[in-house]
């Protein structure tokens, strides 16, 4: 019995030390990226707010966009130190990344450019269409995050908001 409490005591910190950063996202989001969620969550994925998976369909996204932004940053800084003349897997290009002050102006769009695909049936509820056009949705809700289709990131934020929208509010 002690066997199995004391490995889940070890994790329960961890656990809990990644709960801020889900809230983090969103509060350090800038008003026009809180619209584009807000947006896209009600525009593009058919939720209205205070519904459940409207909240988690706006933690998905933010989420994907502080990715994007780390993603971004850490380019950045890559970029000045190798602009440095640092050699990659130095010492000093590592101590260089750690400490570049580098931040990738991002311009987010401020409005939602979606026009309404007949493949996602627009003006239907999230919850009155079929699993396939759900998926459709969840597809031009990351495209309007500025991602392209078929990288990387782009596949991980249907992934994200895919497991979102199933989660069970119960």
């Amino acid at each position: 019995m002690l066997r199995k409490i004391l490995p889940c005591a070890a994790i329960a910190p961890f656990l809990l030390a990644c709960a801020p950063f889900a809230q983090a996202d969103m509060q350090s989001m800038s008003p026009q990226q809180a619209s584009l969620l807000d947006s896209t969550c009600t525009q593009v994925m058919g939720l209205r707010k205070g519904e459940y998976y409207y909240a988690l369909c706006r933690e998905s996204l933010s989420g994907t966009l502080a990715a994007r932004k780390q993603g971004q940053d850490v380019a950045a800084a890559y970029k000045e130190c190798r602009q440095q003349g640092l050699a990659d897997g130095s010492v000093a290009f590592s101590t260089c990344m750690l400490e570049s002050k580098a931040t990738a102006a991002v311009a987010q769009p401020v409005s939602v450019s979606y026009t309404g695909a007949p493949s996602t049936e627009p003006g239907k509820s999230f919850y009155s269409i079929p699993p396939r056009v759900q998926f459709q949705r969840e597809r031009y809700a990351c495209a309007q995050l500025g991602l392209s289709p078929g990288a990387g990131a782009f596949g991980q934020c249907v992934a994200d908001l895919q497991i979102a929208m199933q989660s069970n509010p119960n």
